[in-house]
């Protein structure tokens, strides 16, 4: 073989694989596309989710997620977690979110082989964020069973804005942050700085701070959803002892306990490292909200208890 045909060859051998992983590519995507079209096209037949897991974000919830999926009762979206069908999709209307769950006849059979409940949930953290999110959860499900995991505000802030370093390339600096968010100027008595205006629609919509004044969230549940029906718990506890948390979340629907081997931490965010003047600042910020989260659930927060 001459040089001429050699690089001929080697240069064509690249493109033969890149147009094969192009062919697979496009047949993945079709294959996708066709079963989203036929559970859509069957959404009459499926059921809503009997449960939802509904925060907060950097709480654990990819972990609880992960553990209540692999129970034998219970059924999650395959390969999705979050759906975000009450504050990203409404507009796509009921049959988008049930195309996501089994159909009823399947949920029988399950029920009928295994001699217990089956049900079905799902995980999105912002649900009990946003007014308008409970007011749709509770028309279209009625007051379903709700958990909820809370974690120490400061460090679920820090955590987050990691996350969003990290994922959405955030540019803001963690001073820049807390300067540019108004709940955190009113309550230090000054005006954000409008050089850091920039920031505000992210602030707005994602609330990075208050996301943590949990109370506010939780009275907005009970305006829909009587207190039996939403179990919250502390993410502290739940990270030490997963199986008791899981245990009690099952046994809330008469199901039998998870036999697991291991209980993996997922999706680890950052609790640490948080620059001291920063958390004496945000403690002052969180000091009443945390007292009055205390007083609404009758019982304190293990980040309250290890507070001077």
């Amino acid at each position: 073989m001459t040089a001429t045909s050699w690089s001929s060859h080697a240069s064509s051998e690249p493109s033969v694989v890149l147009k094969k992983q192009n062919q697979k590519s496009v047949l993945v995507r079709v294959s996708s596309r066709l079963r989203r079209f036929f559970r859509r096209s069957t959404s009459f037949m499926r059921v809503l989710p009997d449960f939802l897991i509904v925060g907060a974000q950097k709480a654990g919830t990819t972990s609880l997620h992960s553990y209540l999926e692999s129970h034998s009762d219970l059924y999650a979206p395959k390969g999705r977690k979050e759906l975000h069908f009450f504050d990203r999709y409404w507009k796509s209307g009921v049959g988008h979110y049930k195309s996501w769950f089994p159909t009823a006849i399947e949920q029988r059979l399950t029920a009928r082989r295994s001699g217990t409940p089956s049900l079905c949930f799902e995980t999105t953290p912002e649900y009990m964020l946003y007014p308008e999110t409970r007011e749709r959860m509770h028309e279209l499900l009625g007051p379903v069973p709700l958990v909820v995991l809370l974690r120490d505000p400061i460090d679920r802030f820090w955590s987050a804005f990691k996350m969003y370093q990290s994922r959405w390339m955030l540019s803001a600096s963690i001073e820049e942050l807390l300067e540019a968010d108004p709940a955190l100027a009113k309550h230090e008595g000054r005006t954000p700085d409008p050089s850091l205006a920039v920031h505000s629609a992210f602030i707005s919509k994602e609330r990075p701070l208050t996301r943590g004044l949990y109370a506010e969230q939780l009275k907005g549940l009970y305006e829909f959803w009587p207190r039996d029906r939403v179990q919250i718990f502390d993410f502290s506890e739940f990270a030490q002892d997963p199986r008791a948390i899981c245990t009690q979340v099952l046994g809330s629907f008469n199901l039998p306990p998870l036999d697991r081997e291991s209980w993996p931490t997922l999706n680890k965010g950052h609790g640490d490292g948080f620059p001291e003047h920063h958390r004496a600042r945000l403690q002052s910020f969180f000091k009443e909200p945390n007292e009055e989260l205390a007083a609404l659930l009758g019982w304190t927060p293990s980040w309250m208890r290890q507070e001077p």
